[in-house]
């Protein structure tokens, strides 16, 4: 269901390609297969009200990124700051990237308060990985198309990126450690590395 509605999307929209169709429906089938499994998941592993509030509200914000990804088309990404102030504006040309750019600050938050609580108290927590793989892997694509990076998403970024590889070193041959690894590199990489000039050499 998410790969159609991805894709229906992406047709219906302006300068559409198949292959770019093609892609954002398989972003939107592989967040409906996450979806399921998470939910799935979830009876299993949330305790109480709280979490099925604070994860299944992560949840929705992943399932809500191959959506707005059908609807945007290269333009730059903004940090989170401007993409709030964009769409309080309202302004229509620019109002998918800045979605885009509001979801990937809320999820980069949500992802480093993930780490830090992985790294510092296991015991009783899964890795939730599920929960930020359709982020990771939109996330670790469009993030290469940036035009700024704050303090804050520099450090959101530091601390998922220390925190996933110091869980995975306690248990480095544990898959799960290992998918937890890579899933925290997709999210933590893009911002840490590519910087405004880099988008305007491209331009």
């Amino acid at each position: 269901m998410g790969g159609v509605l991805a894709f229906l999307l992406a047709a219906t929209g302006r300068r559409t390609r198949c292959l770019r169709a093609s892609a954002i429906a398989a972003a939107g089938a592989l967040g409906g297969m996450v979806a399921v499994l998470h939910w799935e998941h979830a009876h299993l592993a949330y305790r109480d009200a709280l979490e099925w509030s604070l994860l299944g509200g992560v949840a929705v914000l992943g399932a809500l990124l191959p959506l707005t990804l059908a609807r945007w088309y290269g333009e730059p990404v903004p940090e989170t700051g401007l993409a709030a102030r964009i769409l309080r504006r309202g302004e229509r040309l620019r109002s998918k990237a800045a979605s885009l750019g509001m979801l990937r600050g809320l999820l980069l938050f949500a992802a480093a308060v993930a780490a830090l609580l992985l790294w510092v108290d296991p015991r009783y927590r899964d890795f939730p990985t599920l929960l930020y793989l359709v982020p990771a892997v939109v996330l670790g694509v469009v993030g290469w198309w940036r035009s700024g990076t704050t303090r804050a998403e520099i450090t959101l970024a530091l601390v998922i990126l220390i925190g996933v590889v110091a869980r995975w070193s306690s248990e480095p041959a544990n898959p799960q450690a290992i998918a937890w690894l890579l899933t925290g590199l997709a999210l933590a990489l893009p911002v840490l590395l590519v910087r405004p000039h880099q988008y305007e050499q491209r331009e």
